[in-house]
This record gives structure tokens, sequence and C-alpha cells, in this order.
């Protein structure tokens, strides 16, 4: 993939860019050459717009394992595609939710049956990470 190195500056409503560059050393020099600027590095094409055109589904599993699916109705910008939200018994109970589900994440895919295949591998992957396993 393709990646972009922006020269910006300034902060908050000042913030702005200066120049943009295909090269990382050009951009770092420029940087150098210019008071209080930063590189900031993107990778051009990185979320796959398909994505954005299957339905998105809130994939929850219980401390029994029992994974369930749901439509997620998102109303505005969905953050934090495929990511598993860990919730452990400790935060639940302050928040609210109901203290048997673990893990949960919001996936794109066509079908049920696909969205929670995508999260039970999220889950297993995000079980070992924690287990130190990766």
């Amino acid at each position: 993939m393709t990646e972009v190195h922006i020269v910006t500056s300034g902060s908050y409503s000042d913030y702005h860019i200066v120049a943009v560059y295909s090269d990382l050393e050009t951009a770092t020099m420029v940087s150098d050459r210019m008071y209080a600027s930063r590189v900031e590095s993107y990778t051009l094409d990185e979320l796959d717009p398909e994505q954005y055109r299957l339905p998105f589904w809130r994939v929850q599993q219980d401390v029994s394992g029992r994974i369930q699916a749901r439509t997620h109705h998102a109303y505005g910008r969905v953050k934090n595609i495929n990511t598993v939200k860990y919730l452990p018994l400790r935060i639940m109970a302050h928040s609210g939710l109901s203290s048997d589900i673990e893990m949960c994440a919001v996936v794109s895919a066509s079908t049920e049956d696909d969205a929670i295949k995508i999260a039970a591998d999220l889950f297993a992957q995000h079980r070992a990470t924690r287990a130190g396993i990766t």
C-alpha cells in the first residue's frame, strides 16, 4: 500500500497541512527546517470501501461461550469496526450491562452467520493476546 507523509503545523484552530510528500525522507527534511512542524504518515486506501456497504452486526459472547448477533444500527460514523471490547465483570456492574456478557464486537458482514464467524475469530484472537500467546 502507498503511504503519504504530511507535514503539518499548529494545533487546534491553527492546525494546518503545509505539504504532502510520497517520500518520508523529504517530508522529514522539510519538517526539520520549519519551526513547530511535524510529519504525519497515512496509508492510502487503507479502509476497504466495500466494508461499509455491508450491514453492521453487534456480536456478543456470554461467559458460557454462547455467541449471539443482531443488526447494529449505526447513526453517523461507526468506530472500531472488527475490534473486540472486553467487558470484565467489574466494568459491567458499573455500566448497567448484563453481567453475563463477556465480550462484544461490531463487525461488518453480509449475513448473521458471517458476522458470528468473524466475531468468533476476533474473540479467539483477543483471548490469545490477553494470555500472551500471539
